[in-house]
């Protein structure tokens, strides 16, 4: 059986000093969840990190470390998940967060 093409993704656990988890309320899915998405062709993981969440919420990020790794089969998804502190920034919605 062939390789299958996967899309790949990330996705962050972003904290603030406080210790607040960011969320967000996806319009689309009427689920909370952690902020993310695709990585572009030629970006890295890390940028593509730092463009999703800032894209998503208006938080911008530091520290990023890699945790996971997570293969959605169902939906042919790579996805590498981030712990990261929020940086900056001023909480925002978006099309993609209500």
């Amino acid at each position: 059986m062939p390789a299958r093409p996967y899309t790949l993704a990330v996705t962050g656990l972003v904290r603030n000093a406080a210790g607040d988890l960011l969320l967000l309320h996806s319009p689309q899915r009427a689920t909370w969840e952690l902020p993310g998405g695709q990585v572009e062709p030629g970006e890295s993981l890390v940028a593509a990190l730092h463009r999703e969440i800032l894209e998503e919420t208006g938080i911008a990020v530091r520290g990023e470390r890699l945790r996971a790794l997570h293969r959605n089969e169902s939906r042919a998804i790579l996805i590498v998940a981030f712990t990261a502190d929020a940086a900056g920034g001023e909480l925002r919605t978006s099309p993609e967060s209500d």
